[in-house]
């Protein structure tokens, strides 16, 4: 069964009506893109089920024509405009706030767009997950560190080591004891080849998974890749001890192409 696309879109609230835009780079025909409005949500989909887009936005009722879309074939977007009126109250009138979906269905969303690859969609959804989160009177450290840690284990798939790192470290602020936030952290330094930071990270991870009762234990994992980190860490030491190896480059030799030149 194909799994539907989830589209990249912007959301703008003003005082009057909620504008929802969503670019869909490879849709042509509008006839295909119907709009269905549910008692709980409004859903967005096509008739080939290439795209499919669930808003959370509790509407006062199944007015289809309280909604209004048009598609623009120059820029490739649907722009929906829907009246304020048509939504529940408790829909604010922020341009920060324009859904009421709870953190842990965003994280759900982001698990499930992680999935299938969708990598800059499972960014998005977690990092939604966070800003509400955050918006809450009772901020959930647990909840923070795990999405901390996805968003980690997401910009290392995309080669963003740097990125990776800096949420691995958020990921260890909000929960400090948990074994899998020290080994994000030593994989994102081991991406940036900082291999003694990255050792001492995957032991602080050991340390963690021994005394944690309640989570299901990684030190399997942890000590393959605590070897591993020491043998990073000895090669590096022993390659940085070798003359011969800063004595080496590659020049281009006359006729012969690229080779290795000792100086």
């Amino acid at each position: 069964m194909k799994q539907p696309q989830t589209p990249q879109y912007e959301c703008k609230l003003t005082n009057k009506e909620l504008h929802i835009g969503i670019k869909l780079p490879t849709v042509t025909d509008f006839k295909r893109i119907s709009l269905d409005i549910t008692e709980d949500y409004l859903v967005l989909e096509d008739a080939d089920g290439e795209y499919a887009l669930n808003f959370g936005l509790p509407m006062r009722n199944k007015t289809p024509h309280a909604t209004t879309a048009k598609f623009s074939r120059k820029s490739k977007e649907l722009v929906v405009r829907i009246p304020i009126s048509a939504l529940e109250d408790n829909i604010a009138t922020s341009p920060s706030k324009t859904t009421t979906k709870p953190a842990s269905q965003w994280k759900e969303d982001g698990n499930r767009a992680w999935a299938f690859g969708q990598y800059p969609e499972a960014r998005a959804a977690w990092t939604q997950a966070m800003q509400t989160i955050k918006q809450e009177d009772a901020c959930d450290a647990e909840m923070l560190a795990t999405l901390h840690s996805n968003l980690s284990a997401c910009y290392r798939k995309e080669g963003e080591p740097l990125l990776a790192l800096e949420h691995a470290n958020m990921c260890v602020v909000n929960d400090k004891s948990w074994a899998k936030a020290h080994t994000r952290r030593a994989e994102a330094l081991q991406d940036l080849e900082r291999w003694d930071e990255a050792l001492t990270a995957f032991q602080v991870a050991l340390e963690c998974d021994e005394k944690d009762k309640n989570r299901k234990s990684m030190s399997k994992q942890i000590v393959s890749s605590l070897n591993q980190a020491k043998l990073d860490v000895y090669y590096k030491h022993r390659m940085k001890n070798m003359p011969f190896c800063r004595r080496i480059s590659v020049a281009h030799m006359p006729g012969k192409g690229k080779g290795l030149v000792a100086k």
